[in-house]
């Protein structure tokens, strides 16, 4: 999926059953929520297409001579791969979710481009790496959540400030 202005937004695959007899924004619903879905079940080590073991980690990478970080998995059965920002990873965490609950709002039933941190113009801080440590800041009507996330894509500190 692309905005219209050519940014590209989703990578995700759609089942013929799934476009056939529905309304595009019920496509893309459902098409978000099996990308954060395949992410929960990937950070747990897990392949949504054959269920064999993933390797899963956050990884560095040169894009636009800048550097970024995403969350990558990679089945050891079948070879399925899986990538997406390294701040996607947050999202099922239930701290992030009670901040966001809070706000009346839930995060997984909005779409990944609505949340800006999960904009490339808006990365996660490197505050270690050795060990990996990155840190990605959330604000919400004002107030401010942040997280640690290690190497592993496993929360190891938040923090909320009102």
């Amino acid at each position: 999926m692309e905005c219209r202005g050519g940014h590209h937004l989703l990578s995700a695959p759609a089942a013929p059953m799934l476009v056939r007899d529905r309304d595009l924004e019920t496509v893309v619903s459902v098409t978000v929520q099996d990308a954060y879905d395949v992410i929960s079940l990937a950070k747990q080590g897990v392949c949504r297409s054959c269920y064999g073991k993933m390797d899963a980690g956050i990884e560095e990478a040169d894009v636009d001579d800048r550097t970024v970080f995403d969350f990558r998995a990679t089945c050891q059965r079948c070879g399925e791969h899986y990538s997406a920002p390294a701040s996607v990873t947050l999202l099922d965490h239930p701290a992030l979710v009670a901040f966001f609950w809070e706000h009346g709002r839930d995060p997984t039933s909005e779409y990944p481009w609505l949340h800006g941190f999960l904009s490339p113009e808006n990365p996660p801080t490197v505050r270690s790496e050795s060990p990996l440590r990155l840190q990605v800041t959330v604000e919400l009507d004002g107030d401010e959540f942040s997280a640690v996330v290690d190497g592993d894509a496993a929360v190891v500190e938040t923090d909320v400030s009102l």
